[in-house]
């Protein structure tokens, strides 16, 4: 029996590959005869299956109906995100283009994936980096930050004399004077903005980053 989160490898010659990684909604990767497969089974089961396999067995016959084959053939583009050990596979399927993503239990593992991949994919298949999307990363932050910094401007006009004269006609006006007053608004926002521009580095240095497989 595994733990949870435990992993292991078993290699067996050079057409069999099979990865697992117990803590993952898709616990079992499989790689032979030039066809990824992808399943789930019970964690409890793990060892007996990569056993089987190791044995000779198909991966139709231990997994039945519950697995997804990917030929390798068939596959458009792979992103391997090296930073959280994902992998996204497009390929084409009977309906169309389709998807598949997965994780590997460790560095070590997504790395030898690469390896075999860039072995098996071959001369047909250009290789690079993921490239960073900015946008997607910083953009939610940025808006954030933009939104906080308008809110608190006008927060302040509140706080402050206009024309000479302190108005206080409403409720929000007069709680913002009575309560943080000008200096309060401007420190809470300072400090909200803060943290919104830690939220944008976390999110930078937190990106993908990796290798993308992308058919020629």
């Amino acid at each position: 029996m595994i733990a949870t989160r435990a992993s292991r490898t078993f290699l067996s010659g050079d057409v069999l590959r099979i990865w697992i990684n117990p803590g993952s909604p898709v616990n079992i990767i499989v790689l032979v005869r030039g066809t990824l497969y992808l399943s789930s089974i019970a964690p409890k089961d793990l060892n007996q299956a990569a056993g089987m396999l190791s044995a000779g067995a198909s991966p139709e016959q231990i997994f039945g109906s519950y697995h997804r084959a990917i030929p390798l053939v068939s596959i458009s583009k792979v992103e391997a995100d090296l930073r959280h050990n994902t992998f996204l596979v497009v390929y084409q399927s009977s309906l169309g283009s389709a998807k598949a993503e997965f994780e590997m239990a460790s560095r070590t593992e997504a790395d030898e994936l690469v390896d075999v991949l860039r072995q098996q994919l071959g001369e047909s298949y250009n290789e690079g980096k993921i490239r960073v999307d900015v946008i997607n990363v910083c953009g939610l932050p940025l808006i954030v930050l933009l939104l906080h910094t308008a809110l608190c401007y006008f927060a302040w006009m509140l706080t402050t004399p206009r024309n000479g004269v302190m108005h206080r006609t409403s409720p929000v006006e007069r709680w913002l004077q009575d309560g943080p007053g000008e200096m309060g608004v401007l420190y809470f926002g300072a400090a909200i903005a803060g943290l919104l521009l830690l939220w944008m580095v976390f999110r930078f240095f937190g990106r993908r980053s990796g290798v993308v497989f992308t058919k020629s």
